[in-house]
């Protein structure tokens, strides 16, 4: 089989884990087909998996690959310019800076998406709908208006660029139209994504004394706080009562493992913190709180 005839369309985090998804609605999303002929895409995610710690750097390069993956779509590889440079340059404009977009207006879109599949070409009325979810959907998750009109814009040029090249061979131009507006909406709420915001940290090992009923104790007046982010980002510790950072470190490039020290020695006391993340110039949510004890040992005798 012609390898552009098999329609990618990518998980809503990046294009790099593109999977090939079914036409059958009753399979979830990114689920492989048995039948390979079946290419259309199933539907859309709202954000995809919340877990998934990406940097901007990624989000960033999962942009910049996009021309590659509409040229997949296309049975002749040629990406239509300067609708693809166009789409790439608003969907830098808004990395990391979305909130999700309206599950009941992505539930629409994916069900024009299968409506639209009913007809071997693209009709108006199947790329009018698919197109007013869409500008709906990015207004939802945050996307000025402006922008939101010109993505609109961007990818009517792209189905007039499908229709005019489609061919029965190839599955006509529904599939290319549907999986470009699946492949640049999926693009759109997954670089959207604001960073992750980091789990509960822990005292460094070597810190932690013992426990005072739930609360760990540490005898070290600038101790250290531990867990894991992302390669290629930055941990604070940040008292959110008082707005001040306590301290900063890179995460380990290797093991995704941050030890963070408090800059200034803490007297005796009873501290309540968050840590956040730092990428690029943004700011993860705070963590849950994380409450710990500076005691002075008693001295030896």
């Amino acid at each position: 089989m012609d390898r552009r005839s098999r329609r990618f369309v990518p998980s809503s985090e990046g294009l790099e884990d593109r999977q090939l998804l079914s036409t059958a609605p009753v399979n979830p999303v990114g689920a492989v087909t048995a039948n390979p002929a079946s290419t259309a895409p199933s539907g859309v995610q709202v954000d995809g998996s919340a877990a998934t710690q990406q940097t901007i750097e990624a989000k960033r390069h999962h942009i910049q690959n996009l021309p590659f993956f509409i040229g997949l779509l296309n049975k002749d590889g040629v990406v239509p310019q300067p609708a693809v440079e166009n789409i790439q340059n608003d969907l830098y404009s808004f990395v990391g800076s979305l909130d999700p977009g309206n599950p009941s207006l992505v539930s629409s879109f994916n069900l024009d998406l299968r409506k639209a599949q009913a007809y071997e070409n693209i009709t108006p009325g199947s790329n009018a709908a698919l197109n007013r979810d869409f500008g709906a959907i990015l207004i939802s998750a945050g996307v000025s208006a402006k922008t939101t009109a010109d993505l609109q814009t961007q990818l009517n040029t792209l189905v007039a660029y499908d229709a005019a090249h489609g061919d029965a061979a190839h599955g006509g131009s529904t599939i290319t139209a549907t999986n470009d507006y699946a492949t640049v909406l999926e693009l759109a709420l997954g670089s959207g994504r604001p960073l992750v915001y980091p789990n509960v940290p822990a005292l460094l090992g070597a810190d932690h004394q013992g426990n005072d009923g739930k609360i760990p104790i540490t005898h070290n007046h600038k101790p250290s706080l531990t867990g894991n982010y992302s390669a290629g980002t930055s941990i604070q510790i940040v008292d959110f009562k008082n707005k001040v950072v306590l301290g900063v470190a890179a995460v380990d490039p290797t093991t995704g493992v941050y030890t963070v020290k408090f800059d200034n020695s803490l007297p005796d006391g009873t501290y309540t913190v968050r840590v956040r993340a730092l990428d690029s110039g943004f700011v993860s949510d705070p963590s849950p709180k994380f409450t710990f004890k500076v005691v002075t040992p008693p001295p030896k005798k």
